[in-house]
C-alpha cells in the first residue's frame, strides 16, 4: 500500500486482501506502507503478479 492523497492505494496482494474479506472476520489488517512513485509502484506490482503462474491473458499483457 501506499498513501495516495487522504487514502491508501494496494500495490500488491489483492487475493490476500480479498481472501481475508471473504472469509476472516477482522476489522483491520497488516500492512505495509511505502512511500513510493507511480513508476516504482508498478514494478512492485508486475514483480508480484509475476511470481503468480495463473495469469490470464488480459493480466500479462497488463504486464507490459
Amino acid at each position: 500500500m501506499r498513501p495516495i492523497r487522504k487514502r491508501y492505494e494496494l500495490i500488491a496482494g489483492e487475493r490476500r486482501l480479498r481472501a481475508i474479506r471473504d472469509y476472516a472476520d477482522l476489522e483491520t489488517i497488516q500492512a505495509q506502507v511505502v512511500h513510493v512513485g507511480d513508476i516504482e509502484a508498478r514494478r512492485i506490482s508486475a514483480a508480484e503478479n509475476m511470481q503468480r503462474e495463473d495469469l490470464s491473458a488480459i493480466e500479462g499483457i497488463m504486464q507490459n
